[in-house]
């Protein structure tokens, strides 16, 4: 019975516009409708009023907002001034966190916690990595050992990661000849190239959970589902119903499950990266992409103005010619802007 109201609730739910993706101003608007139409029908049934209330504060709480279309009417009659009055304004940090992975939906795996008094451990790659002073514990069967200190010097900072001066300081990029910017090296574009090829008629979600899965937490393939963002090519990836990762577009996926199988040949303990971080290290992998991971197409920079809910951003913005997949997207007030370059093939 509770199984069957779980599965119900998981359809109803909106992840894209729940949680941490809730819209304040449009969860504000729709709380403010949910009170007149409680009101309008408490006048002619007091007990009516309250049910209205409480349905209509249950859909906003589960898909977002109550009204069809509420992102849509807030931003054409809501001004900017007032809509920075509900939520904050664009950061520089906004747009990136709007895509990624979210390595907390996978905290507890059938119906247990993962990690215990551990919880402080990240894993990937099956070990359970602690950063203390420069050194890493590894436990194995629950056994705690020192980690090698020559690894553990040559694991980075995850709290301040930055992907283009790790691919810079273990060649995957190198400056080019004609000006002052940097490119891939032949050899990872092959690979990272032959690795997508190889990976593009594959099944998505297997891929997709090899990619989330280690040994605390076993991700089974069938809780994996995605489903395609309103109106982009954006692409959500639910597991168990909740927002495990959001990319750009499906060739975006493919784009990163290459480079984190490739990877490790160049960057030193790579099996050992915690999942969040090796996200942002092979999403950072796209900025050098020279053509479309999906059907090889010509991409293109530009700069556009992008809808996220109800406000809009200015970002640098990477896409397919051909099958117009949007590869990258990075906010203008980060300051770094992506650098594809079409290659011969």
């Amino acid at each position: 019975m509770q199984s069957g109201l779980s599965d119900t609730i998981n359809r109803v739910r909106q992840p894209e516009y729940t949680g941490e993706n809730r819209c304040i101003p449009c969860t504000t608007v729709n709380v403010v409708i949910a009170a007149v139409l409680s009101v309008g029908a408490g006048f002619l049934f007091a007990p009516l009023g309250v049910a209205v209330f409480s349905a209509s504060l249950l859909a906003i709480y589960l898909r977002g907002y109550l009204v069809p279309g509420t992102p849509t009417l807030t931003k054409r009659y809501f001004p900017d001034w007032l809509l920075a009055k509900f939520d904050k304004e664009p950061d520089a940090d906004e747009r990136a966190e709007s895509f990624g992975v979210n390595a907390d939906v996978f905290g507890t795996a059938g119906g247990e916690e993962s990690g215990g008094e551990t919880a402080e451990f990240r894993s990937d790659g099956g070990r359970r990595i602690e950063t203390d002073g420069g050194r890493r514990i590894e436990t194995d069967g629950g056994v705690e050992t020192d980690g090698d200190d020559a690894d553990a010097d040559q694991l980075p900072d995850f709290t301040d990661l930055d992907s283009e001066e790790l691919f810079l300081e273990h060649g995957v990029v190198e400056p080019t000849d004609e000006d002052d910017d940097l490119q891939l090296t032949a050899d990872v574009r092959e690979v990272w190239r032959e690795q997508m090829a190889e990976l593009r008629d594959g099944d998505r979600i297997e891929q997709l959970a090899a990619f989330f899965d280690d040994d605390d937490v076993d991700i089974d393939a069938e809780e994996l589902e995605l489903s395609h963002h309103e109106n982009t090519t954006a692409v959500n990836v639910l597991y168990q119903g909740r927002l495990a990762g959001r990319w750009e577009s499906k060739a975006a996926i493919l784009a990163d499950l290459a480079a984190a199988d490739i990877l490790g040949e160049w960057i030193p303990n790579w099996s050992s990266y915690p999942l969040e971080p090796k996200s942002t290290v092979v999403s950072g992998l796209r900025a050098f992409a020279e053509t479309c991971p999906d059907c090889e197409g010509k991409i293109e920079l530009d700069q556009e103005i992008v809808e996220s809910c109800c406000r809009t951003h200015e970002v640098y913005a990477v896409t397919c010619n051909d099958c117009e997949a949007r590869l990258l997207e990075i906010s203008r007030m980060q300051g770094k802007k992506p650098r594809p370059k079409q290659s011969t093939k």
